[in-house]
C-alpha cells in the first residue's frame, strides 16, 4: 500500500502539456531497473480475460490482434496513457493511474493516447495536439500499436458485460470501427 497526497480536481487538462509530460515521464523511465514489467499489451492478461467469456467473433478477434505483438524492445511505460488519466488540480497538472505499467516501445503509451481519435470515430482534437507536443516518435508504429492496446481495452469490456450491459451497443460499435481499422472483417 502507498500513499499519496490527495489532489483537488480543477480546470480542464492542458493536451499539450499532458502530451509534454508524457515524454517526460518516458525520459524519466529509460533507466528504470525494477521488478520485470509486462510487455506491452498485457498478453497473459488479454488471454484470461477472454478465457472467462464465452467462445465469439468478437473474443477470437481481440485474441488474433493481441497475438499481434511484434517483438520489440523498448522501455518502462505508463500503460494506459490516455487523456483521462491526466489531472489538472491547480497550475499543476499529473498523470495518474499507473497501474498498468509495462514494458515496450513509447508509441504503445502514444497507441493509447490517440485510440479513441483513430478508432471511436469522434475526432479528439485534444489527443491529436497532445500527441503533436509529445514530439518525435514513430506514427507508423502507433498505427500499428492501436489494435495492440484497444484488444487490451475490449478483452475487459466483455467481461464486464454480464453485471454492465450498457456497455454492449458501445463495445459493438467500437468493435465494428475496430475492424475497420484493422480490415478484419
Amino acid at each position: 500500500m502507498t500513499f499519496w497526497r490527495y489532489l483537488e480536481p480543477r480546470g480542464e487538462v492542458d493536451a499539450r502539456a499532458a502530451g509534454r509530460g508524457l515524454r517526460l515521464i518516458h525520459d524519466a523511465l529509460l533507466d528504470y531497473d525494477g521488478p520485470a514489467l509486462p510487455p506491452i499489451g498485457h498478453g497473459d492478461e488479454v488471454d484470461e480475460l477472454l478465457a472467462a467469456v464465452p467462445a465469439s467473433a468478437d473474443v477470437e478477434l481481440l485474441r488474433t490482434l493481441a497475438a499481434r505483438l511484434p517483438s520489440l524492445d523498448g522501455q518502462a511505460l505508463h500503460g494506459d496513457a490516455h487523456l483521462g488519466n491526466v489531472i489538472r488540480a491547480g497550475e499543476g497538472q499529473y498523470w495518474h493511474d499507473l497501474e498498468s505499467a509495462c514494458h515496450g516501445p513509447p508509441e504503445y503509451d502514444l497507441a493509447a493516447l490517440v485510440s479513441g481519435d483513430r478508432l471511436e470515430g469522434e475526432e479528439e482534437p485534444a489527443a491529436r495536439a497532445a500527441l503533436a507536443a509529445y514530439g518525435p516518435h514513430d506514427a507508423d508504429l502507433v498505427d500499428a500499436l492501436v489494435p495492440v492496446y484497444a484488444a487490451w481495452v475490449y478483452a475487459s469490456f466483455l467481461l464486464a458485460l454480464p453485471r454492465r450491459p450498457e456497455l454492449a451497443p458501445i463495445l459493438t460499435d467500437r468493435l465494428r470501427r475496430l475492424r475497420r481499422y484493422t480490415g478484419e472483417c
